[in-house]
Parts: structure tokens; sequence; C-alpha cells
């Protein structure tokens, strides 16, 4: 409903929370995204993805590294304003990194949930008719080539 109000009855453009660049420096790579609702924020009520399987990324909070196709060990994730700063464990490559968020399955499902998620929204403060909870917009799953 609330894309729905903003594009058609107020004529407004309307983007979901989206990457729209990604950079890198040393080991950290850097994804900025377009936030709907500033501020950024980590979901601590789910349970974090890649648990049991890509573990590469267990700490990474729905973000996944790879180099050729490999998963890279990702040593943290941290947001930063409308950006989030991830450290990889090792060096990265010159050439052939992804990065992506929420892209890769997990062998099994979260409880009542999904084999891909991930755990960063932004601050929309739109309350569920039916739930009375807020409903902030989560990421959108993504992979992009780090240049």
């Amino acid at each position: 409903m609330e894309v729905l109000e903003a594009r058609v009855v107020r004529g407004q453009e309307w983007q979901p929370l989206q990457p729209t660049a990604a950079s890198r420096s040393g080991r950290v790579i850097t994804v900025t995204f377009h936030v709907p609702f500033p501020r950024l924020d980590w979901d601590s009520s789910l349970p974090p993805p890649h648990q049991t399987s890509n573990t590469a990324w267990s700490g990474a909070k729905g973000f996944e590294v790879a180099a050729n196709g490999a998963p890279l060990a990702i040593a943290s994730v941290a947001i930063g304003g409308d950006s989030v700063a991830i450290t990889c464990a090792a060096d990265l490559p010159a050439g052939g990194v992804t990065v992506g968020y929420a892209f890769t399955a997990d062998a099994s499902p979260r409880a009542n949930g999904t084999y891909r998620w991930g755990l960063r929204h932004d601050s929309d403060r739109l309350v569920g008719a039916g739930t009375k909870m807020p409903n902030p917009d989560y990421a959108v799953a993504f992979q992009m080539d780090v240049p």
C-alpha cells in the first residue's frame, strides 16, 4: 500500500532499499544504498543467515563476498550513514570480486521463512494494519561486481 500511495496517489518516485554503488579499499568493500527512510539498521529479531551452510559469511548479516565464484570469508560488517562497510578476512584479488546480499540460498530455511535472507533494513515507521507492528523496508537481494 505504501508504494501504491506514493506512486499513484501522490505521483512520487519510489525506489526500494537497494545498492547504488560498490567500491573497495584494501580488505574493505563499501556498498552505498538508496535508503527510502534513513537510518539503516540491523534486525535483531531474525536469526542470522549462513550459520550451517555458506559459513564463510556467518557473521555478515546477509552480505556475501566471492572471488571468481569462490566464497571469501567476511570478518565484519558495519553500517555508516547510507553505506555498509564489509571487511574481508583476507586480501582481495585484483579482479573477479563480487558482493551480494541475501543472494545465495542456505541449505535449509530459517524458521517460518526463506532460504535467503538478510538483517538490514531502513527506519520506515509504517505500522502494519493487521499486525500493529513496525514494517521497515528490507534491502533487496542483489549481487554486483566490485571494481
